[in-house]
């Protein structure tokens, strides 16, 4: 017969699989008075704090199981990874290292640290602790998707590939196993593979369903229901109730391009709740909370806490403004608090989730024959599916100077990260400095001096003497934007276009040319070109791509026509138009409502 111990751990786990964690810490907490020192009873008690959103409390907890037990490594490393949520990544690596330190082959902590170290711009030496993983794990699936991210960073383009053709047989048979560990779907999107294109929805839905598959006794015990007359009362009312959840209300692309959004919705037709994942709060944050009628920080909620909140404050329409990115709660989305559910902008792909139900998106990233690709149904809006809050607020522009730019050099530029370079748009970019001998490239710096190395190295090669790339820091956002006025021509990226970024460099003056692909985060640029009345800039294939950033630096008449334009646009174009971009989606809002 098993102890009542053994009996506590047993129904506290049953508990954590239910996501009934307020009854499993309980439990745990009768069971420790008992037992005060059984560490895996401790470690389980530790880690139900945690999933309760009392970080402060679990962080106590495994200090206080580290001086218990000096010995285990367990809590060192579950200490590493609350660290790792809460961005103090040198308290997390510290941590992983004890853990480390106490069992050499405690994969998980050696893993945790690699990402972490990912995450502070060490990616030579998260590397060097994938390579040492697959020595022991050759052929893991989670390992070599986590090696994708650094091998991007470092631009190391023809270990990227051979890393992706190991990784599509493992992620085929773990897609078997409906009960294998989720992957992210969203890091195939670094492959111009044909097979990355497959496999991206297959992945989204294997994700999708673990979340549906962890959240149903939840979602029994919630029982959220939808009755007719509820939406016929809403109807009755004219007021619509639309939630948007989000962690990224803040100085964040998301937080940036909504800001002006919430405000113009029409309080006749529609009520506006925020609903924020993070502890956020500065001026873009305090921008969106003026423009809804509720701004509510559910970070330190559960998932289930924060679905029953969307649930009570009677959301018709909840938008989900994250997808399947970091410090997502899919979760919630998969208790399904609302009878209408739409992904939107965070995540531009699809979500491979039946609690999903649309996705927004224009003709210009998803086509019409697409469809089928996506489980969710498409919403076209009209113009540009990206909303583009006017950027008046950007501080003066700086002098070339300052940045060590040569006053009278033709500045080519790329502000997308340098994990969305590839060596397909590396080659062009060389062949136009060596066609444009006053040219020069300035690029990101990601912080990490072996991406800059080896940039410069393969220019090298190219024929492109190495000191012709620049390489500028990362700035405030308003120096940042401000920056693009130096700048006379943007080169996008062909893997992952411009997105925020090329609304920036629109707005600022500054030409974007750009190729679209075959996927909404490879064709966005496009979208916002187009509504902005630059359809000029789309480029079909390389070639074209290759000639018309030739041509702006060979002819200045049309430079200076095109930078004239954009400053023109800012006040006249569709894309910074918010309120009519808001009618537009409120229209679609309207449509789906209707018809639910």
């Amino acid at each position: 017969m098993a102890s009542p111990e053994e009996e506590a751990k047993a129904q506290i786990r049953q508990h954590k699989g239910a996501g009934l964690i307020h009854e499993a810490i309980a439990v745990a907490q009768q069971a420790i008075k008992r037992a005060p020192a059984d560490l895996e009873l401790l470690l389980l008690h530790a880690d139900c704090l945690y999933l309760a959103g009392q970080a402060e409390a679990a962080i106590k907890h495994y200090q206080a199981i580290t001086q218990q037990f000096p010995e285990g490594g367990d809590a060192y490393r579950c200490l590493g990874d609350i660290y790792t949520f809460q961005a103090k990544n040198k308290r997390a690596v510290e941590a992983y290292r004890q853990a480390i330190n106490r069992n050499r082959q405690d994969l998980p902590a050696i893993n945790s640290l690699a990402n972490t170290l990912v995450s502070m711009n060490e990616h030579q030496r998260a590397l060097a602790c994938f390579r040492a993983l697959l020595e022991v794990l050759p052929g893991n699936v989670a390992v070599l998707f986590n090696m994708i991210k650094p091998l991007c960073e470092l631009c190391l383009w023809e270990e990227k590939a051979a890393v992706f053709q190991q990784l599509f047989p493992a992620i085929t048979a773990q897609l078997q196993d409906p009960h294998s560990t989720p992957l992210s779907p969203f890091i195939l999107n670094y492959s111009t593979d044909p097979l990355a294109t497959s496999l991206r929805p297959q992945v989204a839905k294997h994700r999708a369903n673990h979340l549906t598959n962890k959240v149903k006794p939840l979602a029994k015990l919630n029982n959220f229901t939808f009755p007719p007359k509820r939406q016929g009362h809403q109807q009755q009312q004219g007021r619509i109730k639309l939630g948007y959840l989000s962690p990224d209300f803040r100085k964040h692309p998301v937080g940036v391009l909504t800001s002006q959004m919430y405000q113009h919705h029409d309080r006749a037709l529609f009520e506006v709740y925020a609903y924020s994942l993070a502890s956020v709060n500065d001026e873009v944050t305090q921008t969106i909370r003026n423009g809804c009628d509720e701004f509510r920080p559910v970070f330190k909620l559960s998932a289930q806490d924060t679905a029953k909140q969307i649930y009570a404050d009677g959301i018709d329409i909840l938008i989900d403004l994250c997808g399947y990115t970091s410090h997502s709660f899919t979760e919630v989305l998969a208790m399904r608090p609302a009878p209408i559910q739409i992904s939107y902008l965070g995540y531009l792909d699809t979500m491979g989730a039946d609690f999903i139900d649309y996705l927004i998106a224009d003709k210009s990233v998803v086509k019409p024959a697409e469809e089928s690709y996506y489980t969710e149904k498409i919403i076209y809006l009209p113009q540009c599916f990206m909303v583009a809050s006017p950027l008046d607020w950007v501080s003066a522009p700086m002098p070339r100077q300052q940045f060590n730019l040569p006053e009278d050099a033709f500045v080519y530029c790329c502000f997308n990260g340098p994990q969305k370079i590839d060596g397909a748009v590396f080659a062009v970019w060389m062949k136009l400095l060596n066609q444009v001998p006053q040219s020069v490239l300035w690029l990101l710096d990601n912080g990490c001096p072996d991406s800059q190395q080896r940039l410069r190295s393969l220019a090298e090669q190219a024929g492109v003497a190495p000191q012709r790339l620049h390489f500028r820091s990362k700035l405030p956002l308003q120096e940042h934007i401000a920056s693009f006025q130096l700048a006379d021509c943007f080169l996008d990226t062909f893997l992952y276009n411009a997105g925020a970024t090329a609304v920036y460099a629109n707005w600022m003056g500054l030409p974007v040319v750009t190729r679209p692909g075959h996927s909404i985060l490879s064709r966005m640029c496009a979208s916002i070109n187009q509504a902005n009345g630059m359809a000029e800039l789309v480029c079909q294939d390389e070639h074209a791509y290759f000639n018309k950033a030739l041509a702006l630096a060979t002819n200045p008449a049309e430079l200076k026509a095109l930078k004239q334009k954009l400053i023109r646009r800012r006040t006249s174009a569709g894309l910074f138009d918010t309120a009519q971009f808001v009618r537009h989606l409120e229209q679609a809002y309207a449509d789906v409502f209707s018809v639910a």
